[in-house]
Parts: C-alpha cells; structure tokens; sequence
C-alpha cells in the first residue's frame, strides 16, 4: 500500500527519531496510530528533530529526505489528479 509506505518511511539524513516508529508512533493493523508514550516523550526532549520528521525538506536528489508531512502532501496530490 502506497500510504502505508509512506507512513512506515525512515526520512533519510535524519537522526533519531527518523521515522514515526522511532518516535514511538507505530502503525497498527487496523491502520490506526498507536504511541508508544515513553519513546514519545524521549522524542519530545529533541523538538526541533522531532519537527524535522515531518518537516524536513528533500536534500539533493533523494526523494526518502523529505519530511513525512511533505511526502503526505505529495501522495494525495497524486491520489487527488485526474489519473491518481
């Protein structure tokens, strides 16, 4: 599943939490969000890193550093056009 990739993607270049698992953020079966609120709060002592998993613009040529908001953005866009 498209989506599903998305959302289980390491953001490439980036340090922990690179990924929503690494932020204690794990994808279930049922497609729901479950947080793990230990690593959650660990991931929250680094804000500005934690914001960069979502946020983090593409670096050169490699699509896998973008933040998952931007790669959010870019899968309904796709979704969204005439042929998606």
């Amino acid at each position: 599943n498209g989506l599903r990739g998305v959302v289980r993607g390491a953001v490439a270049g980036l340090q922990a939490p690179n990924s929503l698992a690494a932020a204690g953020i794990a994808l279930q079966q049922d497609g729901s969000l479950k947080i793990d609120e230990s690593r959650f709060a660990k991931a929250l002592e680094s804000p500005g890193q934690l914001a960069g998993l979502f946020t983090r613009p593409q670096d050169g040529a490699d699509p896998n550093s973008r933040g998952l908001a931007l790669r959010l953005r870019e899968f309904t866009k796709a979704m969204a056009a005439d042929d998606g």
